[in-house]
């Protein structure tokens, strides 16, 4: 697609372009992207990264790209018109009839939604559960009472303080085999339509625990009732999560980790350790700190 064919209002092209999909400009799997730049802090990203084709940028950065062969969109606000721009496009997704397999049991008062869902054989679907578009469901999966399967995501971004846009959620939303999830889990789609939530085979989330935008969890991790995790996450294999965790965004929880109860996490969790506390540090650190506190 071309910059020029993009049909926004007020749109102001400084040099015409291609582009295939929309990223940020940390991504470095998407070819031929379009992204944005809005902070000083990201130019060298911007130019290092060799898949964008295209950018966003206000008109004092034209220069760092005027002498190559981009497509230059200016903006007094990039990842305004950025996200502007996605959320028109992404209304234009290939869609599929759904399919659901006939082994399936289905409770008559969940809502599946009739387009872009595929659930697997001998899966259990129970009352008030609502799937939304763009879900695949694995085999043998569970999903009790009141779950919530690629709702739209939290994504909002002001507007010079005039309104606040609601970013579009286009991405696909996947259960792998094995899957229970509890009373009430709410699991949100991601942004981008080449992005992924995931929930890996055999994972097993107690009630209430959220799920947030493009999260990847790995297989056999188990989190406790009103786990809250943000989007952007990234969870290894075999880790647990304890009752009441808040996991800030765009983390990396590696293979083993160990999360206790009511702690809030706000670094990376390096492979088999344990964190605790708010915020989260490892565990024997934490023990240790508490009984010096109790001796004083």
């Amino acid at each position: 697609m071309r910059l020029s064919e993009i049909n926004l209002n007020s749109l102001n092209i400084y040099r015409d372009g291609e582009f295939n999909s929309l990223a940020q400009c940390t991504i470095l799997t998407i070819k031929g992207m379009l992204s944005f730049l809005s902070e000083d802090k990201y130019i060298d990203t911007v130019l290092n990264n060799q898949n964008i084709r295209s950018i966003i940028c206000r008109k004092k950065d034209v220069n760092y790209f005027s002498e190559n062969d981009y497509g230059i969109i200016v903006s007094d606000n990039p990842k305004l018109t950025f996200f502007k721009i996605h959320n028109m496009l992404s209304n234009k997704a290939n869609s599929f009839n759904s399919f659901i397999d006939p082994q399936t049991r289905i409770s008559e008062s969940a809502y599946i939604s009739k387009c872009n869902v595929k659930i697997g054989k001998n899966v259990i679907i129970e009352d008030n559960v609502v799937i939304k578009s763009n879900v695949k469901i694995g085999d043998n999966t569970i999903i009790r009472v009141g779950c919530v399967i690629g709702g739209q995501g939290y994504e909002f971004k002001k507007n010079c303080n005039i309104d606040i846009l609601r970013v579009n959620h286009c991405g696909e939303t996947i259960i792998g085999d094995n899957v229970e999830l509890k009373e009430y889990v709410t699991i949100h789609q991601a942004v981008f339509d080449w992005d992924t939530t995931v929930i890996d085979d055999y994972c097993k989330l107690d009630a209430h625990t959220h799920i947030g935008h493009a999260t990847k969890v790995g297989k056999r991790v188990m989190m406790g009732s009103h786990v809250n995790i943000a989007g952007n996450v990234k969870i290894g294999n075999d880790v647990y999560i304890g009752p009441g965790v808040t996991i800030s965004n765009r983390l990396i929880i590696e293979d083993n980790a160990k999360i206790s109860i009511g702690s809030v996490v706000s670094k990376n969790v390096d492979f088999g350790s344990t964190v605790t506390g708010n915020f989260a540090i490892p565990h024997e650190s934490f023990i240790l700190d508490l009984k010096s506190k109790i001796k004083k």
